[in-house]
């Protein structure tokens, strides 16, 4: 088993982290009182880090989704 001691984490991990903030994010315009998720620092490193290793073809799209998610949510800010 893996340890977490040195807080290193794996790429899946970022994955499913960035998964989780799209999902929730997505899912709170349509459930109105969820809150949605804040975007980190350490999630913009995750997807920086993904983009460039492009270890599969579908990071882009995880990559884009996100990118697209969060300039949606950056606009919708000052409606809220």
């Amino acid at each position: 088993m893996r340890s977490h001691a040195a807080g290193r984490r794996t790429r899946e991990e970022k994955r499913l982290l960035l998964g989780v903030w799209y999902l929730r994010t997505t899912t709170s315009k349509h459930f109105f009182q969820l809150p949605s998720m804040p975007f980190t620092a350490y999630m913009r490193w995750c997807l920086s880090n993904l983009e460039g290793l492009k270890e599969y073809k579908s990071d882009m799209l995880l990559v884009n989704c996100i990118r697209i998610q969060h300039l949606t949510e950056r606009i919708a800010m000052p409606l809220r």
